[in-house]
């Protein structure tokens, strides 16, 4: 009697364990093919992303554009103390959340692929359309947004992220196009577009001149939180990352050019491959601080040293600015 009921006991256990490993309760867990093949060929990309995502509608030249909005969770205790390092405005509040401040970037993306992004910092605000992409309606996978085949043979996926945005297009083979071209359909609060460091930049109606101009005459002007276009960069079939294979060019006349061009050079890639076109926000300094000095190092970051924080408040501390990213880190 009691191995018949041990048996029995087994039995129910085995079914239930079937019923849990079923291919409907295994939904959930599921991972898109594209995202899969991502994974296995290209093992150092993150693909990591908190986001969920509510329809959102944006108005593009009087024209309603649907689309999808990122929102991340809040943060698990804001009444934590907080670090020494006072953080940029573009990293203290998650994009989209709900109690994120005026400073927070915040993307809409397209449910189709050819209708415009439209990218927000403060008060600027940029649309993108991309030039020549077909009609490619977006899926939600874990966090991130995929679209199938919006140029031949290449697939394009949105990793939101706080305080940028990062698009991953995945070029499958030597079909995919070499030139990617974004056209700058509507834009506020934005006085001029340029390329600094790799990037491109949206300065705002009334900010300095990018800081890097500074740096010859031994002064510093730090660039007022905007708006970019990260440098881009490549990751090849081989697994080798190389930035002097993409480039952005600015096309048009004027300080603020008609299309973003993005241009894939090299007679040998290796596919497949991926390309990452970003944006992000540029940051603060992590320290209030004036008199200081501003020094070009040879890797291209500026060391930012002393100075005084306030009237006669001496500072013994430093911090790197890279004009790739537009951003500060303290040094130790």
């Amino acid at each position: 009697m009691r191995r018949s009921t041990l048996a029995s006991q087994f039995a129910v256990a085995l079914l239930l364990a079937c019923a849990l490993l079923s291919p409907t309760a295994l939904v959930a867990a599921e991972v898109h093919p594209i995202e899969t093949q991502l994974r296995w060929s290209f093992p150092s990309l993150s693909l990591q992303s908190s986001a969920t995502f509510d329809p959102a509608d944006a108005v593009v030249n009087g024209r309603n554009v649907p689309g999808l909005r990122a929102r991340f969770p809040r943060a698990a205790d804001r009444s934590a103390p907080s670090s020494n390092r006072a953080l940029p405005q573009s990293e203290s509040a998650a994009a989209g959340s709900v109690d994120a401040t005026e400073q927070t970037l915040k993307v809409q993306y397209p449910r189709s692929y050819d209708e415009p992004i439209v990218v927000e910092f403060g008060n600027q605000r940029v649309a993108l359309r991309p030039v020549g992409a077909k009609a490619a309606f977006v899926t939600e996978t874990g966090g991130k947004l995929l679209y199938e085949r919006p140029y031949q043979s290449t697939d394009a996926i949105e990793v939101p992220g706080n305080g940028r945005s990062e698009e991953l297009l995945l070029l499958h083979d030597a079909g995919a196009p070499r030139v990617y071209d974004y056209e700058i359909v509507e834009s506020q609060g934005i006085g001029r577009v340029v390329l600094d460091g790799g990037a491109v930049r949206f300065l705002p109606n009334a900010g300095p001149t990018p800081a890097l101009t500074d740096i010859a005459t031994g002064r510093f002007s730090q660039p007022s939180p905007s708006l970019q276009i990260d440098r881009p960069w490549i990751v090849d079939g081989s697994g080798q990352r190389s930035e002097s294979h993409a480039q952005w060019t600015l096309l048009g006349d004027g300080a603020f050019p008609k299309i973003i061009r993005l241009t894939l050079n090299g007679d040998h890639l290796s596919y497949p491959l991926v390309v990452d076109p970003s944006f992000s926000a540029t940051g603060n300094l992590a320290r209030a601080r004036s008199t200081h000095t501003a020094t070009l190092l040879p890797n291209g970051k500026v060391l930012i040293a002393g100075g005084l924080n306030g009237v006669s408040n001496s500072l013994a501390s430093a911090e790197l600015y890279d004009p790739v990213s537009g951003t500060f880190s303290e040094t130790g």
